[in-house]
């Protein structure tokens, strides 16, 4: 397309070079920028497969409403968060409902509804009429919360009658560890319901050009300079970051 359109000639190895040489300039900022995530009162975060060598690892990006990191990571798992968000970080961490991140205690963890629905729509199609009654009842029950938000927000209920219904939380086995967190969008009006923020964000870096595939030594280009270009352009970019709830987080029973 390039060479069609532009009449420019390019090959893998030079874009993995040039991605590389531009990944050495922004090191500096992108080292910078997750000291900045702890102190943010709402983190996004999401993960996707990735390969280093052949060899699978975890893309990772935690965004706020400053700043945008990515990483590259051996593990998705409890450790990494904690190393970048640090063990007593006491914000909203806003992701897919991974148990391991529920090893943030301090953290308030609101569910991400899209998530669940889906798989009880995924469950709903494979399943037998009698097998998918759990998963119609729990989307059935995670759509009516969806709609008390709606009838909240157009004024046709009212702050009592959302609270009466906010209670009205019976998950089983997958839900269980979820509860005090899965209707954090009916206690704080205007939260969304969904990880589609960390999702959007994720999905551009797991895209890279095919030049930053190229092979190089130990992967060397493949961990170092993937996470850093995508970070230091998101966090550059004001229009690019999350729009924070910042009345319903003042509402939030901490």
């Amino acid at each position: 397309m390039l060479e069609l359109g532009y009449g420019l000639k390019w090959s893998r190895s030079g874009v993995g070079r040039a991605w590389e040489r531009l990944g050495n300039l922004a090191a500096p900022t992108c080292q910078r920028l997750p000291s900045r995530l702890p102190q943010s009162p709402v983190v996004w975060l999401d993960d996707t497969g990735w390969r280093v060598g052949a060899q699978p690892q975890n893309l990772r990006v935690l965004l706020s409403e400053q700043v945008t990191v990515y990483l590259i990571e051996p593990h998705r798992g409890y450790a990494e968060a904690a190393a970048i968000l640090g063990e007593d970080y006491a914000g909203f961490l806003v992701h897919d409902g991974a148990r391991c991140f529920h090893g943030l205690e301090q953290a308030l963890h609101p569910s991400c509804l899209e998530h669940l629905i889906r798989r009880c729509r995924e469950m709903t199609r494979m399943a037998s009429a009698a097998a998918a009654r759990f998963p119609l009842a729990v989307r059935r029950l995670l759509q009516q919360g969806l709609e008390l938000r709606d009838r909240y927000r157009q004024g046709s209920l009212s702050g009592h009658g959302l609270a009466v219904a906010t209670g009205r939380q019976r998950l089983a086995k997958h839900l269980r560890r979820q509860p005090p967190h899965l209707f954090t969008f009916l206690r704080c009006p205007g939260w969304k319901a969904a990880n589609h923020v960390a999702e959007r964000t994720v999905r551009p870096a797991s895209c890279a050009p095919a030049g930053s595939r190229a092979k190089m030594p130990s992967g060397s280009w493949s961990i170092c300079c993937v996470p850093l270009i995508p970070s230091c352009w998101r966090s550059l970019r004001p229009h690019s970051r999350p729009e924070l709830p910042h009345q319903s987080l003042a509402a939030a029973p901490l």
